[in-house]
């Protein structure tokens, strides 16, 4: 009975296993999820990786106004759009309309691979990253700058943090180890044909392209 309790508990209690000493964990092996929340958010395990990979693959990628491309360089959505079109998932072009997708999280909540809006100085312009673990973030700042990582929170910055929404849920969510941040330029491949598995409007319920997924129960959290 003890057994079956601590495999339930590893199998729903999610967290990172690298962070805990492997003499104390038994392990579960049970097979990837996939397929969409009760509210339409893409689950996958394993995907907070292969979104922080790619967006690590692209550290030191100028920043360009209007960019969507690794060659053509980045503005702040585009490098958004383009990390999720990468594993997916197609997000809406502008910062603003991304802010409108998905499923609010609080600070206190965030989890790897969440989207982070700013308010840009005392204009109307607005900012958007993807955070990555430990209160950290990674972005295509602005002019004469190239993708980087940053504190997500810095209250000397001049970005005011609006908040954070998520737009898939990964029950394996995980930072990256340093390693693997070193590493992953060279074991991300980009694909200029990506299979895109959901389609996010703001103001819609997104739309799910993959089809034969079967339909099962994580907790209260109905998936198909």
């Amino acid at each position: 009975m003890l057994g079956l309790l601590l495999a339930v508990t590893l199998f729903f209690g999610g967290g990172c296993a690298k962070n805990v000493p492997t003499e104390d964990i038994l392990t579960v092996k049970r097979p990837p999820l996939e397929g969409v929340t009760h509210d339409g958010l893409l689950i996958n395990e394993g995907l907070t990786e292969k979104v922080l990979l790619t967006a690590y693959s692209q550290l030191g990628t100028p920043y360009r106004y209007g960019g969507t491309t690794p060659n053509r360089g980045f503005d702040c959505s585009g490098f958004t759009s383009w990390v999720y079109s990468q594993n997916g998932i197609q997000l809406p072009r502008s910062s603003k309309e991304q802010f409108q997708v998905g499923r609010p999280v609080a600070q206190e909540d965030l989890k790897p691979g969440d989207l982070l809006m700013y308010k840009r100085g005392r204009g109307s312009g607005t900012h958007i990253g993807i955070y990555v673990g430990d209160g950290r973030y990674i972005h295509s700042p602005s002019r004469g700058k190239t993708v980087m990582e940053a504190n997500a929170f810095n209250p000397r910055s001049n970005l005011r943090f609006l908040g954070a929404r998520r737009v898939f849920e990964d029950p394996a969510s995980c930072p990256l180890t340093p390693e693997q941040k070193e590493n992953a330029r060279h074991t991300f491949n980009p694909s200029e044909k990506n299979d895109i598995k959901v389609v996010f409007k703001p103001g819609k319920k997104p739309k799910l392209l993959s089809e034969n997924l079967q339909t099962f129960h994580i907790g209260d959290l109905k998936v198909h």
